[in-house]
């Protein structure tokens, strides 16, 4: 016992003496600090807005037919008529093989961090906006496709935010972020009721916005 008292104290004197003979001195040095900063995002599309083939009828009433077609990709009829009305609008699936939801990989932005996306149509109408889908080789006066309310959720299905054109997502540990657009489509009435407007065999093709703010 009385030996690892000693030792203890030993230990306490070294101490102390080094204090008393040592001369302590101060060092400085200058240090690097640097950073990459990115401010650029960007966004492709890889996968086009597609409403397979369909059968489309207008009417002379101030009525429409449409399908939804969700984010996910799965597609609803939300109007339809039968065949045996003639004034009454109609628009119905024939070939779904190639029916497909927008999609959009984000890239380029910081990991888990908050973006505000917002899509939406062409023109601006009173009850929102929509987008026009035309037939290239129809006569002028033919009827149009009506793109609008549309709908956007992350990749795997996630979504934040009250309306549905708008949302908040957040990007993955990489910084990208798939995003899934999905829309309503109808068949347009006329302007003047009384004559229906014809749609004619062919490719309706439009455009829509989608925007990105972080």
């Amino acid at each position: 016992m009385n030996y690892k008292k000693l030792i203890g104290v030993a230990a306490v004197t070294a101490g102390f003496a080094g204090l008393s003979t040592y001369t302590y001195q101060a060092v400085a040095a200058s240090f690097t600090a640097t950073s990459s900063v990115s401010t650029s995002v960007t966004f492709a599309e890889t996968a086009g807005m597609n409403w397979g083939s369909l059968f489309a009828r207008g009417s002379s009433t101030n009525k429409a037919a449409g399908l939804t077609l969700a984010p996910d990709g799965t597609y609803t009829t939300t109007t339809l008529s039968t065949t045996s009305c003639a004034t009454c609008p109609s628009l119905f699936m024939l070939d779904d093989t190639n029916v497909s939801q927008g999609i959009f990989d984000v890239t380029g932005a910081a990991a888990f961090t908050t973006l505000k996306l917002s899509v939406s149509g062409s023109y601006a109408t009173s009850g929102g906006t929509i987008s026009r889908l035309s037939n290239a080789g129809a006569p002028p006066g033919s009827g149009n496709l009506l793109l609008k309310t549309f709908l956007l959720t992350r990749g795997d299905g996630t979504a934040s935010g009250t309306n549905g054109n708008y949302r908040t997502l957040q990007t993955l540990g990489d910084g990208t972020l798939t995003v899934y657009v999905g829309a309503s489509l109808q068949t347009q009435h006329p302007t003047t009721l009384g004559t229906a407007l014809e749609y004619y065999d062919g490719t309706y093709s439009g455009s829509y916005n989608l925007e990105i703010t972080y």
